[in-house]
């Protein structure tokens, strides 16, 4: 294996004029003291330097949340036309825009969105501007048929399940059927009945007679809310109408498909059986075949029959293999038959499979299957091809783990895991790194460096305005230094990933063996916030690339995330367990609880909880992973359950699929951090964190 030079990204503790000013000030913004917010900004104003500028868009943002909307406006005039050019600018267009379209000034709020939409990629947070600037355009005649068009792509793609739902419910309102269509089919995908039947009400009567691709989705979409609503014979008879009727429409194949679901968790499987058939004969490569098959198989084993669920699965894997899922179907199978039937299972999957995610915990099974059966020249040959996988991934490090312990031991790789923290499961790959190298000098006292790192490490939203400025300049400033670790480590991770995927260049298939590769992978592992994590790691004992590795599951390290069952921050603590830490940790302070936005707020509560749940369960990461994310007492009970002490055999019997993920994809996250950084200094370039 070729080496990898890894590049080092200086961690910075930013001293900016007019930062404590600025920070003070957003603090106070937050907690709606906007008197007191605007005195710290103007204080920072004074102060001069790069945040002078993003400080004049705060005091006008904290007048108009204050009802002083005149006094905003003219503060983000001044901003535009008065002050430097800079990302603040596009920040305090957006913002004005918001101000205007609430004063219903929509022509002139308009023309400010149009400047500030089309960003070169489709970041995440940029959804909230995208749904301002739609709302706004529905309520101007003029501009109604761009508002609905941008709702109807963001109900379909919005990374907000919330803010697809919004969307969808706007997009309720358009006298474009298509687009009426499009809000039923956003409502029953979020199990909103009433909403979609509303919809569909509506459009019945305006449906042309000529247009039968129309038709037929109501129909379809019709049958699925009956059923949804409990009108099950109703819903059955109208998804059978919609496909018996409309055969050359996209809509009859997936109606096919919902019926069978129906028919099999009623418990009719003789005329499910009948309708899969028709699935399978009539649409054999659309994805509907393969996801009523996956939908059955697990309607089955809800019902307690095994057998039938895992025929459905093998069904799947032969008759669709393009479908996402077929290789989990045949991996579900390989995991419930005989040996000599599992390998060749195993490698159908490699048959069928090839380039996917599957290849690897094929290979990691057949070689757990081998050494079981005392073969253990076989089982290293199947472990060597798992260790092939993407650098992260669960099951490549498991064999490497296997591989280890089979004999000879392949060559130690820095630290490895640490011996404290028991049954590890997974292990580093054996790289030849250099020593790392340092940031471009020349950067450290530029301007957009020392206020991304400044907004990115308080969390701010200014910082994704930063990067959207430097767009343009990526590929020329990753030619100068590690531009896209350095977005990596300021907490910006998930659009800098998204930079790179637009640019043609995705996540490595293996460890990597070019500068093209390790920029990927540098930007997919950074070391976030690393003087926050890795004081905490010292407080708490933790290991830091296992805070990094939770903090990368849980939320690629965006500071303003929340789960859809209100989970936040970095380390997406629910604030009841954040409030319960406070009171029970003397390190952590009622303040720290009530932001979970705070990067080092968050991850101050993420590393006292995980290391809690370390001492609950004596060390072992794999019980605390668990804890951490599905709850200690379900843990515990799951350990008198499954009665083992290999924990391979425990993460796979974990029955809740979303733990059993989050363990599997933390353990992959530790390993490769453990594999990239095995030299690497405690801290990036000597420096220490703050006391």
């Amino acid at each position: 294996m070729l080496a990898i030079v890894l590049v080092a990204i200086a961690s910075v503790a930013v001293d900016l004029p007019g930062a404590a000013e600025y920070t003070a000030a957003r603090d106070a913004e937050r907690a709606r003291r906007f008197d007191l917010a605007v005195a710290a900004y103007e204080q920072c104003v004074e102060a001069g330097g790069p945040l002078a500028a993003y400080a004049g868009v705060g005091i006008a943002r904290c007048r108009a949340a204050a009802s002083d909307r005149a006094g905003a406006e003219k503060r983000y005039r001044a901003v535009l036309d008065d002050g430097p050019a800079g990302p603040w600018q596009r920040m305090a267009r957006a913002e004005l825009a918001a101000l205007l379209a609430r004063s219903k000034r929509r022509a002139e709020a308009h023309a400010l969105y149009n400047e500030v939409i089309g960003p070169p990629v489709a970041l995440w947070w940029f959804d909230d501007v995208r749904w301002a600037a739609a709302a706004n355009a529905v309520a101007e005649p003029d501009y109604r048929d761009e508002g609905y068009a941008t709702f109807a792509a963001l109900a379909e793609s919005a990374w907000s399940r919330w803010k697809r739902l919004d969307a969808a419910k706007h997009l309720a309102r358009s006298p474009d059927p298509d687009h009426r269509l499009a809000a039923a089919d956003a409502f029953l995908i979020t199990d909103d009945y009433r909403d979609a039947a509303k919809v569909l009400a509506w459009l019945l009567p305006t449906l042309l007679a000529d247009d039968a691709d129309r038709q037929a989705r109501w129909q379809f979409l019709q049958g699925r809310c009956q059923l949804g609503v409990g009108q099950v014979n109703q819903g059955r008879d109208r998804l059978r109408y919609t496909a018996e009727q409309y055969p050359g429409t996209e809509w009859a194949a997936p109606a096919l498909a919902h019926l069978a679901r129906s028919l099999y968790r009623g418990g009719k499987h003789t005329e499910g059986a009948a309708v899969l058939d028709a699935l399978l004969s009539g649409y054999p490569e659309s994805e509907a075949a393969g996801d009523a098959l996956w939908w059955v198989a697990g309607c089955l084993k809800d019902q307690e029959r095994p057998d039938d669920a895992l025929a459905m699965y093998r069904r799947l894997g032969d008759a669709c293999p393009g479908h996402a899922r077929g290789g989990a179907a045949l991996l579900a199978v390989a995991a419930a038959e005989e040996p000599a039937e599992a390998l060749k299972t195993c490698a159908r999957i490699l048959e069928l499979y090839p380039g996917t995610e599957f290849p690897a915990e094929a290979t990691c099974r057949s070689g757990a299957i081998h050494e079981a059966l005392g073969e253990p020249a076989e089982a290293i040959k199947d472990y060597e091809a798992a260790a092939q996988g993407p650098i992260g991934d669960y099951h490549a490090h498991r064999a490497l783990a296997r591989l280890h312990a089979l004999g000879p031991a392949p060559a130690e790789n820095g630290k490895g895991i640490p011996a404290g923290l028991a049954h590890p499961v997974v292990r580093p790959a054996a790289l030849d790194i250099p020593p790392v190298a340092v940031a471009p000098a020349s950067w450290l006292e530029q301007d957009w460096y020392r206020r991304l790192r400044f907004f990115g490490g308080l969390g701010f939203e200014e910082a994704e305005w930063e990067l959207l400025d430097l767009a343009g300049r990526l590929d020329a400033l990753a030619e100068e230094g590690p531009i896209y670790q350095v977005l990596g480590e300021a907490g910006l991770a998930a659009s800098a990933a998204d930079f790179l995927a637009a640019s043609g260049a995705g996540p490595a298939d293996g460890p990597g063996e070019d500068a093209e590769a390790i920029t990927r992978l540098r930007a997919l592992y950074p070391r976030a916030y690393w003087l926050d994590i890795s004081a905490l790691a010292r407080e708490t004992g933790l290991d830091p690339y296992l805070l990094l590795a939770v903090g990368r599951q849980e939320s690629t390290f965006r500071a303003r995330v929340a789960s859809h069952v209100g989970a936040a921050g970095v380390m997406q603590l629910m604030p009841a367990t954040a409030a319960w830490l406070a009171k029970i940790e003397d390190a952590i302070e009622p303040a720290h609880a009530r932001d979970l936005e705070r990067p080092a707020h968050s991850i101050r509560l993420g590393a006292y909880y995980l290391m809690r749940m370390l001492e609950r369960f004596d060390g072992n990461v794999v019980y605390a992973l668990a804890a951490y994310n599905g709850g200690p007492g379900n843990v515990s009970k799951w350990r008198r359950r499954y009665r083992t002490d290999d924990m391979a055999a425990f993460i796979d019997a974990i029955p809740f699929r979303e733990t059993r993920g989050f363990v599997r994809n933390v353990l992959g996250n530790y390993a490769a951090y453990r594999s990239l950084y095995p030299d690497a200094p405690a801290q990036p370039n000597g420096l220490e964190p703050p006391d």
